[in-house]
């Protein structure tokens, strides 16, 4: 009689429903306690960092010029009561103003989409162009400050991923740089993780 071996297989390693892209999932803590910081950051600063695009990200308006009188607003990708709302144990007024002033978290926008868009997250806010790059940045910031995303804001940034490239895209006849230099980034662009020597530098 022939024998017939079957092969086990090995069971999938457990899903980790806790994590994602390194970054916690877990509900919101509530905006209890907030309070928003004070901070100042260049309008010339956030283009130069942004790669210096010829529109803004979420509408694409084109931008002519940028610095004193420019029409534009300095939008927190992570709103800051949002990154309030998501914040591990132990944040501090500190934090949110680092958060504040990082390059990362900030592009310019028109005033009216600022407003609109006001602190939600990305399940319940996106914008008409650049969802992509703008749900990238999102992930790197809150993966720099432990800041969680609950499983609706995961499952819509992780579509936005999947929706284009990482970079900010203006269309046809509108890509190049309109401002090719800039004054130097201010000396609070430290990067790396957040550590208790930098809230002593902001205390």
């Amino acid at each position: 009689m022939q024998s017939i071996s079957f092969r086990v297989e090995a069971p999938p390693d457990p899903v980790d429903d806790t994590r994602w892209r390194g970054i916690r999932v877990a509900a919101e803590v509530g905006r209890s306690g907030y309070v928003r910081p004070s901070w100042d950051v260049r309008d010339t600063d956030i283009h130069r960092e942004d790669g210096s695009p010829a529109c803004t990200a979420y509408t694409r308006t084109p931008i002519t010029a940028v610095g004193t009188g420019d029409g534009l607003d300095r939008e927190h990708i992570v709103a800051l009561a949002e990154a309030w709302d998501s914040r591990p144990a132990g944040f501090d007024q500190a934090m949110l103003r680092r958060i504040a002033e990082d390059h990362d978290n900030l592009t310019l926008a028109t005033a009216s989409v600022n407003g609109s868009k006001s602190d939600p997250d990305a399940a319940e806010w996106r914008p008409e162009y650049n969802g992509a790059w703008m749900a990238n940045r999102v992930v790197e910031v809150k993966r720099e400050y432990d800041l969680s995303v609950d499983p609706a804001e995961r499952d819509w940034l992780e579509r936005l991923i999947g929706s284009g490239p990482d970079e900010i895209t203006c269309g046809a006849g509108n890509t190049g740089p309109t401002a090719p230099s800039h004054p130097p980034v201010g000396s609070y662009r430290t990067r790396g993780s957040f550590s208790s020597a930098l809230i002593h530098e902001l205390t």
